[in-house]
């Protein structure tokens, strides 16, 4: 009789620990910020940038392994920098390039006073380019500009500069390690609100463009600006507490 009631008793009590476990249901979208990263190969003119796109935006599924431990698997789109040069005082810069994203994060949620979570994670992400590896973009003029100057009517000298460029894609995919946290707060309703800061690194850039910037007054330069390396991501989601389990 001691032994069905402890069974009893031990069985209840798992039971009250899995209803415990949780499973969210979060969506999310934002942006993210990106360091291009010069290489010059004639003269200094060309500068490195902090460029802006869409982060990853879509849905993931937390559930939770253990107490406060959750495992996050997502999907989501974005966009990419691919195209933009800085020399001396000239910008170009029109193209990105689409991406689809899977991640996975191991999260761990720390309770705070009035329904704040603080939720560091770490996890990797994986992005497949929508453009085949090795596909160039022409090299083909930017931007174009004259100056000109004339006393009484009579032109006494003039000038021009140009740019040119030309992009390579060196992979079709972009993946690393994340590293971040997330700020939540949680409504009586299961529903909550998080904000989140993600540091990307990756081994390898997934695009290089050549550029030059020519002028009448001044010697051709040259260089390679690359993409990728690492990325800042800042979002904003709400996730949804489906079920217990």
């Amino acid at each position: 009789m001691k032994y069905l009631v402890s069974v009893i008793f031990l069985a209840s009590a798992l039971q009250g620990i899995a209803q415990e476990k949780k499973i969210y249901l979060n969506f999310f979208s934002g942006v993210s910020s990106i360091k291009t990263h010069v290489t010059q190969i004639e003269g200094t003119g060309f500068e490195t940038a902090t460029l802006f796109s869409n982060a990853p935006t879509g849905i993931s599924l937390s559930a939770e392994l253990i107490k406060n431990t959750f495992i996050d698997i997502s999907f989501g789109m974005h966009s990419l920098r691919n195209d933009h040069l800085k020399v001396h005082g000239i910008k170009v810069s029109r193209y990105t390039v689409e991406a689809r994203n899977f991640g996975l994060k191991l999260k761990y949620e720390v309770n705070l006073p009035k329904s704040f979570k603080i939720i560091p994670f770490i996890g990797y992400s994986y992005s497949f380019l929508d453009q085949p590896v090795g596909t160039s973009m022409p090299f083909k003029q930017r931007s174009s500009s004259s100056f000109s100057s004339t006393v009484d009517g009579v032109l006494v000298s003039s000038s021009s500069r140009s740019v040119y460029s030309s992009t390579e894609f060196t992979r079709n995919t972009f993946s690393g390690l994340s590293l971040g946290g997330e700020l939540a707060y949680d409504f009586k309703n299961n529903l909550g609100l998080y904000l989140a800061y993600t540091f990307f690194y990756s081994e390898q850039d997934y695009a290089v463009q050549y550029g030059e910037y020519r002028s009448t007054v001044n010697p051709t330069e040259k260089a390679n600006t690359s993409f990728g390396k690492s990325m800042h991501i800042y979002q904003i989601g709400m996730r949804y507490n489906i079920f217990n389990y």
